[in-house]
């Protein structure tokens, strides 16, 4: 269980690497709807909540988990 943890954490670093790469080549659209629509703030988390990093760690999690 706990290997799934890791692995879950380790992704979530490199989906929001992932993203704001992504986010670049675009010329932050996802920044700017993110924060047009739903962006929040808080002292100590980010500005807007990240759905595509989000969504890459649910699919590389679930992958792993369905393949391990």
């Amino acid at each position: 269980m706990s290997a799934v943890r890791y692995i879950r954490e380790g992704t979530a670093s490199v989906a929001r690497g992932y993203s704001t790469y992504v986010d670049s080549i675009f010329d932050q659209a996802m920044q700017k709807a993110f924060t047009e629509c739903c962006g929040m703030d808080v002292d100590f988390l980010s500005a807007y909540p990240d759905f595509f990093a989000l969504f890459l760690v649910m699919v590389l999690t679930c992958k792993y988990k369905i393949a391990g």
